[in-house]
C-alpha cells in the first residue's frame, strides 16, 4: 500500500507573494467557472475572500474525498502493483547464448559481438 496526496495551494502562501509573482501566475489560475482573473488585484481579493471563509488550503482541480479546506488532502491509501524486476546480466547472457545456439542449429550463425 502507498499513500498519495492530492495537490493544494496555501491561500496565505499566495497572499504572501509579491504582485509581480502573482502576475506571472495569473495565466495559469482560473476562477471556479473557468474564467481568468482580470488583474492581480482581483486575484488577491479572491484569495482574501477565501481566507475570510476560513479556507487556508484550496484544491488544485476538484477536491478529493476528505479534502479539508484548513489542511488540504488527508492522503489516500492505494494499492500499487509490484514493481517490475529487471533481468540480471547473467539472465541476459543466458538468453543470448540460447539464441546463438538456436541460430547455429538453424544454420545461420550470429555475428560475434
Amino acid at each position: 500500500m502507498s499513500k498519495i496526496l492530492h495537490c493544494h495551494i496555501s491561500v496565505r502562501g499566495f497572499l504572501g507573494a509579491s504582485d509581480s509573482e502573482l502576475g506571472r501566475m495569473l495565466s495559469s489560475v482560473m476562477k471556479p467557472g473557468g474564467e481568468r482573473f482580470a488583474s492581480v488585484h482581483e486575484f488577491r481579493h479572491a484569495l482574501m475572500d477565501e481566507l475570510a471563509k476560513g479556507r487556508e488550503a484550496l484544491p488544485v482541480g476538484e477536491p478529493c474525498d476528505g479534502f479539508d479546506f484548513k489542511t488540504g488532502c488527508p492522503g489516500h491509501q492505494v494499492e500499487r502493483p509490484a514493481p517490475l524486476s529487471l533481468p540480471s546480466a547473467q539472465d541476459l547472457d543466458a538468453v543470448a547464448a540460447e539464441d546463438t545456439a538456436r541460430q547455429r542449429t538453424a544454420g545461420t550463425e550470429a555475428p560475434a559481438v
